[in-house]
């Protein structure tokens, strides 16, 4: 619950700060904030997944080679759900809703009445017979809040740092992922209101319940595979580290990873630790 607090302010905070100072993050901060924060991503997981493998020497190896095996079965599984597909579909609904506020954006600024009816698409409107229309500012208000809040919510909830983050502090109490993810969230909210305005500060509660939901889903299984001969926990925590350096590789663009059909994986892991151990 820490967590999700902690990463629902970071939005509250960074939409705020927008609304207050009408200026995005300049480009050179953006690279330093996500270098800095893919360098912790990949010592974090790292230092998760070398942890959370025990004993002797021997078991350490057969304890990832498990870890790759769920991995592998893992993406098996994902790819046929189509995991990575539906969360593209989830970006690319929220990619159409960004291009038009943007555009929307523009077409406010370039006259004092709100619209240009000079444009390309205003006049492509009029050459199909139907004018075109000026909404109420009350409505366009409303709509520009509500898909907003729609926008955000939906990509905060969809990234795969959400569910990595949870599963982390749901076994192993408060998940440093959080903080990370509060700053990328943060940074993405600057730019969010400063295009849709207040209805960004809002996203923040979606966000707050359903990472609290799947922190206390996850503690809940943890709690019935610690108490397991085997190290079923261990094992989810290591799979869970090696995908978080994964996600660190995308988050420094060094390799395009598909991140959403890897989840599975964390099934996988204890059911395999459980047969082999």
């Amino acid at each position: 619950m820490t967590g999700a607090l902690i990463n629902a302010f970071g939005i509250i905070l960074g939409a705020t700060l927008a609304l207050l100072m009408k200026k995005p993050l300049s480009p050179y901060h953006q690279r330093s904030l996500k270098i800095g924060l893919g360098a912790f991503t990949v010592f974090f997981g790292l230092k998760l997944t070398w942890t959370s493998l025990h004993g002797s020497f021997g078991q350490v190896i057969k304890q990832f080679g498990v870890v790759l095996l769920a991995m592998i079965l893992g993406k098996i599984i994902g790819k046929l759900l189509c995991l990575q597909k539906g969360s593209n579909r989830l970006g690319q609904f929220a990619s159409r809703k960004i291009a038009r506020a943007s555009a929307n954006s523009g077409a406010l600024n370039s006259s004092p009445c709100g619209a240009d009816l000079r444009s390309a698409g205003s006049r492509s409107l009029w050459l199909r017979g139907r004018p075109p229309t000026l909404e109420q500012p009350s409505s366009a208000s409303a709509n520009k809040f509500n898909e907003g809040f729609l926008v955000c919510a939906t990509l905060y909830c969809a990234a795969p740092l959400a569910m990595l983050a949870s599963v982390q502090e749901g076994l192993n109490d408060f998940s440093p992922l959080f903080v990370i993810k509060a700053f990328m969230d943060g940074a993405a909210a600057m730019a969010f209101a400063s295009m849709y305005g207040p209805g960004v500060l809002l996203s923040a509660l979606p966000v707050l319940a359903f990472q609290s939901a799947l922190t206390r889903v996850a503690h809940i299984a943890g709690l019935a595979l610690q108490n397991q001969p085997c190290p079923m926990a261990d094992a989810v925590l290591a799979t869970n580290g090696l995908l978080i350096f994964c996600v660190a590789l995308v988050i420094l663009q060094l390799k395009r990873i598909e991140i959403a059909d890897y989840l599975p994986s964390l099934v996988c892991a204890p059911m395999l630790i459980w047969l082999v151990w």
